[in-house]
This record gives structure tokens, sequence and C-alpha cells, in this order.
């Protein structure tokens, strides 16, 4: 069985950050949805999308579980998506995800951002 890399950036008194790398094998199953259980305790969680060529709607469905799970614990459910894929870029556009998740070009710009979705909530 293959386990998603789970990644802890930081915690500190005012937030927990978590950063999930995700490749084409492990976008779907048990892995990335013990992965997500984990992301879900924190306030911030870091995808890595950048390994997709395509995002499939599975995948869509877990992040969006994912930080309705987040707000659920009282985190401040903050999901920063790293994004290099034109194709799932255009595929956030279009299933109005783009405005539910904060989307960056690389994992630095993702760790170093400030929050601006905080609170807004998914419909």
């Amino acid at each position: 069985m293959r386990s998603a890399r789970l990644y802890q950036i930081e915690s500190n008194d005012m937030f927990r950050k978590t950063s999930i790398k995700v490749t084409a094998e492990l976008c779907e199953g048990a892995a990335i949805d013990a992965a997500f259980r984990t992301a879900a305790n924190n306030d911030i969680a870091i995808i890595d999308v950048r390994a997709l060529k395509r995002i499939p709607v599975d995948f869509l469905g877990r992040l969006v579980h994912l930080r309705k799970n987040m707000l659920r614990g009282g985190r401040l459910g903050v999901v920063r998506l790293v994004v290099r894929s034109a194709l799932v870029m255009k595929t956030l556009h279009v299933t109005g995800l783009n405005k539910v998740f904060e989307i960056y070009p690389t994992l630095d710009s993702a760790d170093a951002a400030r929050t601006g979705l905080v609170g807004k909530k998914i419909a």
C-alpha cells in the first residue's frame, strides 16, 4: 500500500500548517484519505498538485471535504493548492473552486502567503 507523503511545515500558537505532496498514484484511495484526515486537524493545508496533469473529479470532492472538515473542527479552513498544469487551473476556474481555494505556482509562495480566505464558506 502506498502512502501519501505528509509534511508538517509549521506549528505555532497562532495556527497549524500542513503540506501534502500529491502524485497521480496517490490522488485517490485510502492513502490520500488518511493524509487529509491528518490535515483536517490543521488551520492551513497546502496541497501540492504540481505532479498532476489533470485533476480527477473525486479528488476535487476530497478537497472540498477536507475544507469542510477543517471548518467543522474549529480550524481556519484554508486550503492552498500549488498548481502547475493549465488543465488543472482551467478545471478549478470552471468549477468555481478557484474562489474557494487559494492557488499558488510554487510551494514556497504558498507557504509564505498570508491567509486571504479565512471564514469563507463553501456553498
